[in-house]
């Protein structure tokens, strides 16, 4: 129940996309690379095309990574990940099957705590424990999902990875957008301080999205980089 992209050749690069995106997010990326590289770009199960059939574990993305990863690379391959991606990434860490890595916009580290986060938190406990209902609760995006969904992101989103940085000695481009509300730019700052190798680059005028906001500069970083 997957879809993956394989497409040129030469040493793999392997793609894997944000929480709910597809390998379709990387079109301008697959276009690029794939023409002096083997490209390996997937959509996860209840990523896009692929549905999933039950709630999923970060361990579960790892498990399919990983079939990916014997089926389809060509020996060693690179890994740019994305978002969710950078938590698929850091659990399957350390792995002699990856060579250098690009972490976008990742995810997968402790967020700072704030007074509104922690007074949300507080009430969705009360309610819980209270017995009412708390359907309301959670991000506008959390509202859309799927009950399966639902699951997987509580599954997923309640693992804090800070503690395998330390781990991970793969060379490492940390690719950051300067806007990045999402996984903001203090994080790229913890990614770079914790691994053993690696580099932070802040793209102006970018936000979550650097490799659409500004893909050629994202495409010749990394070329760069990879090469």
């Amino acid at each position: 129940g997957m879809f993956v992209t394989v497409v040129g050749e030469g040493e793999s690069l392997l793609f894997l996309p944000g929480f709910l995106c597809d390998r379709q997010i990387f079109i301008r990326q697959i276009e690029y690379f794939s023409k002096f590289r083997r490209v390996i770009a997937p959509s996860l199960p209840g990523f896009g095309e692929v549905k999933a059939t039950r709630p999923f574990t970060l361990d579960d993305y790892v498990c399919v990574v990983s079939e990916i990863i014997d089926e389809f690379a060509n020996g060693k391959t690179d890994v740019v990940v994305h978002s969710f991606g950078a938590r698929i990434l850091l659990k399957l860490l350390p792995d002699e099957r990856i060579g250098k890595i690009v972490i976008t916009g990742g995810a997968g580290l402790k967020p700072k705590p704030s007074i509104k986060r922690s007074f949300k938190i507080a009430l969705h406990k009360i309610k819980r424990r209270l017995h009412i209902n708390t359907e309301g609760d959670g991000s506008e995006d959390y509202k859309l999902l799927d009950d399966v969904m639902k699951k997987t992101f509580v599954n997923v989103v309640n693992e804090h990875l800070d503690g395998k940085l330390k781990k991970i000695e793969n060379e490492t481009l940390l690719l950051w957008g300067e806007k990045d509300k999402e996984t903001p730019l203090y994080m790229g700052k913890r990614f770079e301080k914790g691994l053993k190798n690696a580099s932070l680059q802040v793209l102006k005028n970018a936000g979550h999205f650097v490799f659409l906001d500004q893909s050629s500069v994202f495409n010749f970083l990394v070329k760069d980089f990879i090469t």
